[in-house]
């Protein structure tokens, strides 16, 4: 099933889309980004966030590299959605955007 994918071999277009949602900044007054608070609650280091942050800076997406990084940990693409919707992740729209996207498929 689609929602079992490792997020490391999602199809280019989900990428893209999930690219275009998170790495810009959400929430009005906290301006953090979304792959930032994903990261958070998946539990990657500060350290290894920042280092994707200073990568964000030439060109390289923080979102793609932390993709690659929940795929290396067996994650899947229904994990992606359990963390959005967590209350201090708060990405339900992208959740709701992602399962649209998949039923589609």
């Amino acid at each position: 099933m689609f929602l079992d994918l490792n997020l490391a071999e999602i199809p280019p277009d989900m990428e893209d889309l999930l690219v275009m949602k998170l790495d810009v900044p959400h929430g009005a007054e906290s301006q953090e980004f979304g792959w930032k608070k994903v990261g958070n609650e998946a539990g990657i280091s500060r350290c290894e966030l920042k280092y994707y942050e200073h990568l964000g800076g030439k060109n390289k997406s923080p979102t793609k590299l932390l993709l690659e990084k929940l795929g290396s940990q067996g994650r899947t693409i229904s994990y992606l959605i359990e963390v959005l919707q967590k209350p201090r992740v708060e990405l339900d729209n992208v959740a709701k955007t992602i399962r649209h996207r998949v039923t589609r498929i």
